[in-house]
């Protein structure tokens, strides 16, 4: 007999029974049943006990490939065009910039230090399992970004299917656990996590929090003790990806009331303890960070944040309905209390919470949407950030929306043929307009110039795109990039301190000096800028002025190394007091300047004018062991071997001279010394070894 088990009518029970879908990451249930405790919804499977689980799994071997490899070669079609792009504006203090990575030595040092995120101290995050895949990819493919994109590329592509295996698990029906991971996959929204490299800490929490959830269910439906140990494993990933996977034990509670109610979440506890266990051990030891962000300096008073963020879960809502203007800096602002948008952002937000309560009486999927959409988006509405709104934090949290249009998708005209068709051509839509937006993510020329068109009011898009622009030689462009960022706010440093650096390359020296001290004038202590200013007077022969700089930037700040390297150059050259210079290369090197081949290199011509030769010839190396195409240093070993009477390491390091020949004058005069010293007469020791 035919029943209308589920979304799809003519679908019969025993067909249901028999055709369990498979596909990796994938926690196996019986899927498609009409709930047997009178629910009236059709979209629900029975509560499952043991016996039925150990039947289900055990059949696991029979079933054939079903939509997990359809949404793995789906999501692979889709973002072909991201393998090719490059990497982006984070990505490059931690991923292109930062030495941490380069060694997996170093991995396990990702685990106990913050600071390895980035090359920048101000940027330290604890996300271990991002950096340690970064490490990994670093091994496998060096500084080539299409390995690194194709590995978001299959994370998104596991992480779709572990939507399709979570959906299964707590209960929803075949059909539409299928289109929501459907749809989840092909979302052009999602086109910024996948196409970010930096942005891989979203799919990596979102994959390990899923899967925590699915395999939690599996533990609660069968009691496997194995799962329960897999879930939190999994958690423990989500934890060490990004903050944000704090919210799991909140999250599989979710799970387990729409698989059986309050009952089945009183039942939970000891697993809900054990996870939030987990998670007070995280918070234990990101307390300093996280309170800095909460408590001590918040970028902006709470109740502009509260009313922001009401405002903004309203413009997400925009941005997946509609996501044709999707973009990596969106035009947003700060709200305060009393604001008519953000009133209305706000009573929006609360009826469509109360009607999704009212419905969940009978459509419990309504209940589990909304809750998991205000759960996941939780964090980031409580803690106030420095960019308003992302399109990356929509990653997990899309399910909350997704998952009711699959299920609308399922109902259009009420016959399966005309459903197929609608979400045919709706998925298409949607993956031709990934597509499209894919290819703004090519380079950062691409990307920042299409933020600039969609968001002409931002500061960011219009400093990045001046970057971008000086960084492929396009100085016009790039130098009114500048001017609209500063006309956009007058008092941002990082502007007036790259026009700077444009118009010193330009040799514009006046003009680059003028935007240095303009900004210094009311940011003191931006060190950045007072450094750059004083390499402008030391290049224009002005060593005192120069000097007076960097003493000044120490006052400020330890420069690592930086200032101390100069301080130690000019004691060098110009006041040709070596103990001094020796002392600042020394303190350079302390401050953090050790891998720098200046501090090693001017450390060695000190103790050379010293008289110290071997350990001048010491400092040499250490100079070249960090930069092996240092010709200046190679040719000051070769004079040093010269100067001793030792021909041989002499030509030796002459001819790297000749060799790199990036400097030809040098070359030159190395071609002079090889000469000189192959046409002197060879001295052979006697028998004693005496010359």
């Amino acid at each position: 007999m035919k029943t209308k088990s589920g979304p799809w009518p003519g679908t019969n029970q025993p067909s249901l029974t028999r055709s369990i879908w498979w596909c990796p990451y994938m926690v196996i249930s019986p899927v498609g049943l009409r709930h047997s405790h009178g629910m009236k919804s059709r979209w629900i499977s029975p509560r499952l006990n043991s016996s039925c689980w150990t039947r289900r799994v055990s059949s696991v071997a029979r079933s054939r490939p079903g939509p997990g490899v359809l949404l793995l070669l789906l999501v692979a079609v889709v973002y072909t065009g991201a393998i090719g792009n490059g990497f982006h504006f984070d990505d490059f203090h931690t991923v292109v910039n930062n030495p941490s990575i380069r060694d997996l030595a170093r991995v396990p040092t990702f685990f106990q230090d913050a600071g390895a995120f980035s090359v920048n101290p101000e940027s330290a995050m604890y996300r271990p399992l991002l950096l340690t895949t970064f490490a990994v990819d670093y091994a496998l493919f060096g500084a080539e970004p299409a390995g690194y994109h194709s590995v978001n590329v299959l994370l998104h592509g596991l992480a779709s299917l572990t939507v399709l295996s979570w959906l299964l698990a707590i209960g929803l029906s075949r059909r539409v656990a299928t289109v929501a991971a459907l749809l989840f996959a092909v979302h052009p929204v999602h086109s910024e996590a996948v196409c970010y490299v930096s942005s891989r800490s979203e799919l990596l929490m979102g994959l390990c929090l899923l899967q925590a959830a699915a395999l939690h269910a599996r533990y609660r439906a069968s009691g496997e003790r194995r799962s329960q140990l897999a879930a939190i494993t999994a958690a423990s990933g989500s934890l060490l990806a990004k903050s944000v996977g704090i919210v799991l034990p909140v999250a599989v509670a979710l799970g387990d009331h729409f698989t059986g109610g309050w009952q089945r979440v009183r039942a939970g506890w000891r697993a809900y303890l054990a996870l939030a266990a987990l998670g007070g051990g995280y918070l234990l030891f990101v307390r300093e960070s996280a309170g800095q962000a909460l408590l001590v300096a918040p970028v902006r008073p709470w109740s502009a944040q509260l009313w922001t963020q009401a405002k903004a879960h309203v413009y997400y809502w925009q941005l997946l309905g509609m996501p044709v203007r999707l973009n990596v800096e969106h035009q947003f602002d700060v709200s305060r209390a009393g604001e008519p948008a953000a009133l209305a952002a706000g009573l929006l937000l609360s009826s469509v919470a109360a009607v999704a309560w009212v419905l969940g009486r009978h459509l419990r999927w309504t209940r589990l949407a909304a809750s998991w959409w205000g759960l996941v988006l939780l964090p980031t509405t409580l803690v106030p950030l420095i960019v308003l709104v992302n399109e990356h934090r929509l990653y997990l949290a899309s399910i909350g929306v997704l998952l009711p249009l699959a299920v609308c998708l399922g109902r259009v005209g009420g016959g399966r043929r005309i459903a197929t068709g609608v979400l045919g051509a709706y998925t298409i839509l949607l993956a031709l307009l990934t597509m499209d937006r894919t290819s703004d993510w090519e380079s950062e020329l691409t990307l920042w110039a299409d933020a600039a068109a969609k968001a002409p009011q931002m500061l960011r898009p219009h400093l990045r795109l001046a970057d971008a622009l000086a960084h492929v030689g396009q100085t016009e462009a790039a130098e009114a990039s500048y001017l609209r960022a500063i006309a956009l706010r007058p008092g941002h440093p990082a502007s007036r301190n790259n026009l700077g650096l444009l118009y010193r390359s330009l040799d514009r020296a006046d003009d680059a000096g003028a935007q240095f001290r303009r900004l210094l004038a009311v940011s003191p202590d931006h060190t950045a800028a007072r450094l750059n200013l004083a390499d402008l007077e030391l290049r224009r022969g002005r060593w005192r002025v120069a000097e007076a700089q960097y003493d000044s930037a120490l006052l400020y700040d330890h420069t690592r190394g930086r200032a101390q390297i100069r301080l130690g150059q000019i004691a060098l050259r110009h006041r040709r007091d070596m103990s001094v210079s020796l002392s600042y290369f020394d303190a350079a090197i302390a401050a953090g300047a050790d891998a720098d081949a200046d501090a090693h290199s001017g450390r060695g011509l000190a103790l050379r004018r010293l008289g110290l030769d071997d350990l001048a010839l010491d400092a040499y190396r250490r100079a070249t062991s960090r930069d092996p195409e240092r010709t200046d240093v190679w040719y000051n070993i070769g004079n040093l071997h010269r100067d001793r009477g030792e021909a041989a390491p002499a030509i030796d390091a002459y001819r790297r001279v000749i060799d790199i020949g990036d400097d030809e004058d040098l070359a030159r005069s190395a071609a002079v010394m090889i000469r000189e010293l192959e046409s002197l007469p060879v001295t052979i020791p006697n028998e004693q070894g005496e010359f």
